[in-house]
């Protein structure tokens, strides 16, 4: 009779219902078969999952045995064959008489040989017999309940602890004796005995004794407000207080406040009296001025205790005191607090400032540059120390469009700014406009720099010179140059050609200074440069030989005339200009 074999990899599990075997499986031997070509054999050899030959295994049990593993395939009859990987530690088998068996393999497994495993089975043991259980014995009992008041108390009940319920407790017990305790916070406790026997529960009703001492705490001392006050290590609240209920006999007394040794002390308190202390606490700290640059953070061991100066409470121990500044690089002092009744000053040394640098260009050059509406000096400008934080930078020159702009500086940073500055139009309105809104700090700032000649409201470029300073010396008329006898930018420079061809005509009458006004009324519009050379040379050079006293007089009475009236004495400055000729 053929028998059905399936065969399985390693790890593969049957569950074989709830079955219970007469006898159990177990492995007799395993070894390798050398001479046995089964597993590398093209008609009998099998691949794994990675494509490698499978191992083979042949089981042997001496009879026709259904063997069965998830996946495997039939076999021919004895021996059954198994296919494992090489890889696999162990295989299990499943057998419907024998039971079931995990085995693990004593040595690593090859590739394409067989090997032989020896099955046998054995009787199973049998199974011990379950104890029967021991019969209960069930002792009397009973119930014991208490009543009392409080109604909060705890009971002690051997070793149980009870706690009562709206002032009832109840506990089912077996008979016997008992002893207790009920106490209650503020109250004196009770102590007692009871027997508990089968015929009834037990009824127990206990009133305690209200405890009738008190401890009064005065804040004689200011350091006692608030501190926090213990009585047999239980807190009872703040200082100053009142504590009641308290028990006749010794307590332990604390009092705790931050930056104060702790108030330790034993105290007898008595029934319908008060206790009152008064303690003192010694204080553990100084009081500590600290002082630095105003507007800096004051820092304590990395907590912030204020700006610019701070004076407060500090423990005894060692600090690290800072003065920290946004823009600036901290300062640190280190200081050792000890106790001191004197107040210990402390100066923290001042942060010490972050410093970049700022180059700044224009195209043109020589603007007016301002940094916070400092001026600089003129582009190209390079600035070796700015300090940390935002800055504005404007640029300021005659005849183009103002630039301005925000930079922020940080540690060790370099900011190069290059402002293209934008021409203002030619028009003279407009650029009068930039002279009066935009060029004023380049005027203040650097007066050498001429105005462009069309922003000189409509007049001549010539008329918004200032006059050389030899004009200032008080000298005679003949003496200083011709352009300091003119006064600028009041009238335009041609005008006063005409007036003075008329007034200087009638003074002078008798003079020879009659034909020297005619010459400069007639020839101005023809001939001005020539006429005014020849005439003027002749005579005036003969009438100081004949007449020299006469002259000299002459200056004395034209600069009396400007002081009159303002707007006329440019007229008489124009008839002097003879004088040259004489000179030469």
């Amino acid at each position: 009779m053929k028998s059905l074999y399936k065969l399985a990899l390693a790890a593969s599990v049957l569950l074989i219902g709830s079955a219970v075997y007469a006898q159990e499986l177990n492995v007799k031997s395993f070894r390798l078969d050398p001479k046995d070509k089964t597993a590398c054999r093209k008609a009998t050899a099998k691949k794994d999952a990675n494509g490698k030959k499978c191992a083979v295994i042949k089981l042997i049990d001496g009879k026709e045995t259904l063997y069965q593993s998830e996946g495997a395939t039939a076999v021919a009859t004895q021996p059954a064959l198994m296919y494992v990987s090489a890889k696999d530690k162990s295989v299990k088998i499943d057998n419907a008489e024998l039971g079931s068996v995990e085995y693990e393999f004593p040595i690593a497994l090859k590739a394409g040989k067989t090997y032989i495993l020896e099955l046998e089975a054995i009787p199973a043991p049998e199974p011990e017999p379950e104890p029967e259980p021991e019969p209960v014995v069930v002792a009397d009992q009973q119930f014991v309940l208490f009543t009392v008041n409080p109604a909060q108390a705890v009971i002690e009940l051997g070793s149980e602890t009870l706690t009562a319920r709206d002032g009832e407790a109840q506990k089912l017990l077996e008979v016997g004796d008992y002893k207790f305790k009920i106490s209650a916070k503020g109250f004196y406790p009770q102590e007692g005995e009871f027997t508990l026997t089968a015929d009834e529960k037990y009824e127990l009703e206990v009133s305690l004794r209200e405890a009738n001492g008190w401890l009064k705490v005065l804040d004689n001392d200011e350091a006692i407000t608030d501190a926090s006050v213990y009585i047999d290590d239980e807190f009872v609240g703040k200082a100053p207080l009142k504590v009641g209920q308290l028990l006749n006999g010794e307590h332990k007394l604390l009092i705790a406040q931050e930056q104060y040794n702790n108030y330790i002390a034993t105290i007898n308190i008595k029934d319908n009296d008060t206790l009152v202390v008064s303690p003192c606490l010694d204080p553990r700290f100084s009081i500590v001025t600290l002082t630095t640059k105003e507007g800096s953070e004051i820092w304590a061991n990395g907590e912030k205790k204020g700006e610019g100066t701070w004076t407060g409470k500090l423990l005894a121990g060692v600090y690290d005191f800072e003065a920290r500044e946004i823009g600036y690089t901290s300062a640190v002092v280190t200081e050792k607090i000890e106790i001191n009744p004197e107040v210990v000053e402390i100066v923290i040394p001042d942060p010490t400032p972050i410093y970049g640098n700022i180059v700044i260009m224009s195209y043109p050059a020589k603007a007016c540059v301002f940094v916070d509406g400092e001026h600089v000096g003129k582009s190209p400008v390079y600035l070796p120390k700015v300090k940390y934080g935002k800055h504005c930078i404007e640029i300021y020159k005659k005849g183009f469009k103002p630039d301005s702009l925000e930079v922020d500086m940080d540690e060790s940073k370099r900011i190069v700014v290059e402002a293209e500055l934008e021409a203002l139009p030619e028009e003279c309105e407009e650029a009068a406009e930039c002279d009066e809104a935009c060029c004023q700090k380049a005027e203040e700032e650097a007066p050498e720099e001429e105005a462009p000649a069309e922003c000189c409201e409509e007049k001549p470029a010539e008329c918004c010179e200032e006059k050389p300073a030899e004009c200032c010396e008080e000298k005679p008329a003949e003496e200083q140059p011709a352009e300091c006898c003119e006064e600028k930018c009041e009238e335009p420079c041609e005008a006063p050609a005409e007036a003075p061809a008329e007034e200087p005509a009638e003074a002078p009458a008798e003079t020879p200074a009659d034909e020297p006004a005619e010459a400069p009324v007639e020839e101005p519009a023809e001939e001005p440069a020539e006429e005014p050379a020849e005439e003027p040379a002749e005579e005036p050079a003969e009438e100081p030989a004949e007449q020299p006293a006469e002259p000299e007089p002459q200056p004395e009475p034209e600069p009396e005339q400007p002081a009159e009236p303002e707007p006329q004495p440019e007229e008489p400055a124009e008839p002097v200009e003879p004088t040259e000729p004489a000179e030469s």
